[in-house]
């Protein structure tokens, strides 16, 4: 239990900093990676304003950085409230 306490922190605290100096691509493709370690399979289903509130930023920045680092992030498919990490 103590190992999960001290990784939990060690998680938390890297999140803090980057969230706190990095550009919303950077924090965007953080947080869908970290989503997709944790989900069952290759889609995740988020709306633009959910991803907007975790990150800090607004709809609109998310939109943008979506539309513009889809072939970075490695995002075969962008639907509406849905990604894919694989090819459909």
């Amino acid at each position: 239990m103590l190992d999960y306490a001290h990784a939990f922190l060690v998680q938390s605290s890297r999140t803090a900093l980057v969230n706190g100096h990095s550009k919303i691509e950077e924090r965007l493709a953080r947080w869908l990676l970290m989503i997709h370690d944790r989900s069952d399979g290759d889609k995740i289903y988020l709306t633009h304003e959910f991803l907007a509130t975790m990150l800090g930023a607004r709809r609109p920045g998310v939109t943008t950085a979506l539309r513009l680092n889809i072939k970075d992030l490695s995002v075969p498919s962008a639907a509406r409230s849905r990604l894919s990490t694989a090819s459909d």
